[in-house]
């Protein structure tokens, strides 16, 4: 085997895969055997950091939100990758469609399964959660959105 089959080859490396693969079994594996006092841990947990870090997520988000913006209109944003001769593929305006259209796409495969699941376990208009009339709900509403 030459040397440029051998770099199109996806190496695995065992001290990156092994230690990751441990953890998440030893991490998945007690939650799984028990899966209701997996449920108090992971809640516990989500709401102490949601309320302990709250304030973090949202500057995070925004942080990186304009950490963006600097990189694009910034002068690293002036860098052409590329040959100097090469043109851009698509103009600013179909570049920014298409990337609209994409986080469109990938909002509805999302919701796609989630939306029904979201009815079922909290229907609207005071139905019971879980019944036969929930489902019915569930399944038809979201063909709306």
């Amino acid at each position: 085997m030459n040397s440029a089959e051998n770099n199109n080859k996806m190496a695995i490396d065992p001290a990156i895969l092994w230690p990751a693969v441990l953890v998440i079994i030893a991490t998945s594996l007690p939650l799984a055997i028990n899966p209701d006092a997996g449920k108090t841990l992971v809640n516990g947990l989500l709401g102490w950091f949601t309320g302990n870090f709250g304030w973090l997520y949202l500057l995070t988000g925004i942080g990186s939100f304009f950490f963006m913006c600097w990189l694009a209109f910034g002068p690293i944003g002036r860098i052409k990758l590329g040959a100097p001769e090469d043109q851009p593929e698509f103009k600013k305006i179909p570049w920014i469609a298409m990337l609209f259209c994409a986080g469109i796409g990938i909002s509805i495969c999302n919701w796609a399964f989630v939306e029904p699941l979201y009815f079922l376990s909290g229907p609207p208009m005071h139905i019971e959660q879980g019944s036969r009339e929930a489902a019915e709900w569930a399944a038809m509403y979201p063909m709306f959105h």
